[in-house]
């Protein structure tokens, strides 16, 4: 028997930042998320959030979720890219970086 989460197939939003399980996909497996969101507003820090566009892991909606929580950060979106910013666009997330920390 196939079970429920490999069968069934959902976007990562704000309230559930996971991949979609593509259906039928019996290898998958399920992980428990680790999530902190609740634990943000401690953090007291500046705060960079870094996210690519295309990114369908813990994409926009998510980073967006993150800001909300947080009382210093800074949202960079980086286009034409997804989950591995620093990977797929180099030049522009070491620009993020680099005008953050400096």
């Amino acid at each position: 028997m196939i079970p429920p989460a490999v069968r069934e197939t959902r976007p990562a939003t704000p309230e559930e930042p996971r991949a979609p399980i593509p259906a039928g996909n019996v290898t998958a497996v399920e992980f428990p998320t680790f999530d902190l969101r609740g634990e943000l507003r401690k953090i007291k820090a500046p705060t960079l959030v870094v996210v690519g566009d295309d990114d369908f892991i813990c994409g926009p909606a998510c980073a967006d979720a993150i800001v909300r929580e947080l009382p210093h950060a800074r949202l960079v979106t980086i286009a034409d890219s997804g989950h591995f910013v620093y990977i797929e666009q180099p030049e522009a997330f070491r620009a993020a970086l680099t005008g953050f920390l400096l």
